[in-house]
């Protein structure tokens, strides 16, 4: 054993006996920065992984991860590339909250990311990076609760990271194997900072090497791999059509070849994003990632579909978190694959953990999260899960009597919980599958009301649809309704929901829109300013309701016809003008407008 080894086996051995022996870490700090100092740069990464296998979790662990991390950094020109992408995967995969947020670790991270940075830009020399190392890196970069999207330094990092991948002599050239695709991709895809115009180069090397006969990235290939690739190119909408074939082909395999395997992992520990290359296993999240990928891209495999549908029903349902069966759910949905075998056991699930939700609110019972039920161990059942699912049981037209009752008996615990886009969900899915429970709309009318300006025009035409199409007639909910839009729009008012018109204009593909966008002051609304279709449509589509329900409001429809005449008549289609006109009733006497 070399003495760079003894000392780190004696460095870890000390700190975790006086970490368990509860001394405070100021007493030690010198001891161990003399320790640090004594240990080659090669080794700091052993010393890491020797201090995780001990970790205890405790202050003192937090003290000594932060230590390291600080002498690492300053240590970083003596480092290989390799010591300095295994230091940065452990150092974020320490458990320890209080270190994953510290200064020290952001101060290594960006150590990390400049020492590679300048390797990429071609203006250092010594020890070049692998694909892998760099791999990496910038895969745990994107796992941190840090705020690094707003840092210039991981900025020009992926920006980087995305104009080597491009290059002919870049990191797709240079001996990358499957599994660090998978990071690499994965990290543009969640960094932030790479737009669609800018992955799109790199991506088409990554697909070119993935379909490459030799070397067979894709034998290398785990099912969470495959998900984390395909999840990578539906974020930037990039719809390869062979790439996306080959990854079905390949997760088709590796579902068939697990087919035998009962008892799945439980994917409550699992984050919505994926740990990429942490080795083999697979978890049911990704089953939900592979049926989301083709979803986004809309790619109809049902075969994939089934397989998958298959995999969870194997593995049993009760192993699969709330999260991935909406988002199965939602990827049935959008291609159209309706099974009522496999719809029906989800929702017997699902009923069985809205009960235990539902309980966990009740006074006597335990808080939320903390229920001991079996069908609620796989993952606490959120807003948004209920929402999702819901939605994609209508969508689908699966209509289930049993389990609508049991989302109406939980919306009146989880009113607190329910955002804007839960209450639309729901709502247009109640409408859809005809489920008329009118103290499921009160809760629904309650969450609106308290948050009504965080609903944007369209949302709130969808819902005063659902309530047209069921004929709820609840005056309180429309009244408050029409004048709140009627505030918004007449000329003395902020205009409707500048920030989704704002969200909506950036998220235009045309850089015409983008860049007027971009130079429009945030903080100001005009509400003459032309609206975008979207806007148009959703207040047809109000004025449409409020004429079905008969609802009095001679202000509001003043206001409204005078702001779709600002916008030009002919931005309204002819159906929808006749829309319009048929909307007026007795009780509108002042609607249409001279």
């Amino acid at each position: 054993m070399s003495r760079s080894s003894c000392i780190v086996r004696q460095a870890a051995s000390t700190i975790s006996r006086l970490s368990l022996e509860g001394i405070p870490p100021s007493l030690y700090s010198e001891r161990l920065i003399e320790r640090l100092t004594s240990v080659q740069p090669s080794d700091l990464s052993l010393l890491a992984a020797e201090i995780r296998q001990t970790s205890s979790n405790s202050g003192a662990d937090a003290f000594l991860w932060r230590a390291l991390a600080a002498h690492s950094a300053a240590r970083m020109g003596e480092m290989e590339p390799s010591t300095a992408a295994f230091l940065t995967n452990t150092f974020v995969r320490t458990p320890d909250d209080r270190f994953r947020t510290s200064e020290e670790l952001k101060g290594w991270l960006r150590a990390v990311a400049d020492m590679l940075t300048k390797h990429m830009e071609r203006g250092s020399g010594g020890a070049a990076p692998s694909g892998r190392d760099v791999a990496i890196v910038a895969n745990a970069l994107v796992r941190l609760p840090l705020a690094l999207s707003e840092e210039q330094w991981l900025r020009r990092f992926f920006r980087q990271l995305s104009q080597h991948s491009s290059a002919p002599d870049g990191i797709a050239a240079d001996g990358v194997d499957g599994p660090a695709v998978a990071m690499l991709t994965n990290a543009m895809a969640r960094c932030g900072a790479v737009g669609r115009e800018d992955a799109l180069p790199a991506f088409q090397r990554f697909s070119a090497a993935l379909q490459r006969p030799r070397p067979n990235l894709m034998a290398a290939l785990e099912l969470r791999s495959v998900a984390a690739i395909a999840n990578a190119y539906a974020h930037f909408h990039i719809v390869d059509g062979p790439l996306f074939r080959l990854l079905s082909d390949k997760a088709r395999g590796l579902l068939a070849k697990r087919g035998s395997e009962s008892g799945g992992e439980d994917d409550s520990a699992e984050s919505e994003s994926v740990s990429i290359g942490a080795g083999g296993g697979t978890s049911c999240v990704e089953l939900g990632m592979l049926v989301n990928a083709w979803a986004r891209v809309d790619l109809r495999d049902e075969g994939l579909v089934r397989e998958v549908m298959g995999a969870m029903v194997s593995r049993g349902l009760v192993h699969v978190g709330s999260g991935t069966i909406a988002t199965v759910l939602n990827g049935l949905a959008k291609v159209a694959v309706k099974d009522e075998g496999f719809l029906s056991a989800v929702s017997s699930l699902l009923q069985e953990r809205l009960a235990a939700r539902t309980a966990a609110y009740a006074p006597s019972g335990s808080a939320p999260g903390d229920s001991n039920d079996p069908a609620d161990v796989a993952a606490p059942l959120t807003a948004r899960d209920v929402a999702n699912a819901t939605d994609a049981f209508a969508r689908l037209g699966y209509h289930d009597p049993t389990y609508l009752h049991f989302v109406a008996a939980w919306l009146h615990a989880a009113l607190e919980e329910l955002q804007p886009m839960d209450v639309v969900a729901l709502a247009s899915s109640f409408a859809r599958l005809r489920f008329r429970d009118q103290p499921a709309f009160h809760v629904l009318a309650a969450a609106l009301k308290a948050n009504i300006a965080d609903f944007s025009l369209p949302q709130l035409a969808a819902i005063l649809t659902a309530y047209a199409r069921l004929r709820i007639s609840d005056t309180r909910t429309l009244t408050s309704i029409a004048h709140h839009i009627y505030t918004a729009i007449t000329p003395q008012r902020p205009g409707i929901s500048p920030r989704h018109r704002r969200l909506a204009a950036r998220a235009s593909r045309q850089p015409q829109t983008r860049a007027a966008a971009a130079a429009a002051p945030s903080n100001e609304s005009d509400p003459d300013e032309p609206a975008d279709a979207t806007d148009v449509c959703a207040m047809v589509s109000i004025l449409s309701g409020f004429g079905r329900l008969d609802v009095s409001h001679p202000e509001f429809f003043d206001a409204a016809g005078g702001w779709l005449v600002r916008q030009g008549v002919d931005s309204i289609g002819t159906s929808d003008l006749r829309e319009i006109v048929s909307c007026s009733t007795p009780s509108q006497p002042h609607w249409p407008p001279a």
